[in-house]
């Protein structure tokens, strides 16, 4: 029929949209947002916490040397090249200022961990712009990738879709009045989030 729109949502940057003949989208009075492996290709930044500091997993890509040229044979990008990881100081003061924004939230979250900290502070922006979006019941569904035991992210197509931390992304949630509960299913190496 015809009781439907098609539009283009920044939901990081903006609260608005642009619909495919170009003018602009206001959007309210939402029911529902369903976010399909969003949140595990926006922009995520992983920490680790050493004694005095924190690092940052930095990537290199390069072209894999015995990867030809032929696409007929691969025609995905990513797959084509190697990914080198390495870790390096994380200076807070010279970031985004979104990952600015959240910084009090993670230091507490995640004051006595030992273990890598996927932070999602583009995935915390995505979700604070939908919600002031949506009326009082509606609701957030998102589907992502579980990451498998010894990666942090898999290729998916031509992107890198990599781990989020539902829990910490949840505990935001709460702080600003809304529920939530995260379903993980391992075997489908799938984790969902409803908020």
């Amino acid at each position: 029929g015809d009781n439907y729109k098609l539009i283009e949502f920044d939901i990081v940057n903006a609260n608005r949209g642009t619909n495919l003949e170009g003018k602009r989208f206001n959007l309210n009075n939402i029911g529902a947002v369903f976010l399909h492996y969003v949140l595990d290709a926006l922009p995520l930044t992983v920490l680790r916490n050493k004694a005095d500091h924190q690092e940052e997993l930095c990537l290199t890509a390069h072209r894999r040397k015995d990867q030809t040229y032929d696409l007929l044979e691969n025609d995905f990008f990513q797959a084509r090249l190697q990914l080198q990881e390495s870790w390096q100081a994380y200076d807070w003061s010279k970031q985004t200022e979104a990952e600015r924004y959240y910084h009090e939230h993670l230091q507490e979250f995640y004051r006595h961990s030992k273990d890598d900290i996927y932070y999602c502070y583009s995935a915390l922006r995505a979700i604070d712009n939908i919600n002031r979006l949506l009326d009082d019941r509606a609701f957030i569904l998102s589907s992502d990738i579980l990451a498998c035991r010894d990666k942090r992210y898999v290729i998916v197509g031509n992107s890198v879709a990599h781990k989020i931390d539902s829990e910490f992304i949840l505990d935001w949630q709460k702080q600003q009045g809304n529920q939530g509960c995260i379903i993980n299913e391992p075997d489908k190496n799938l984790s969902r989030l409803l908020i």
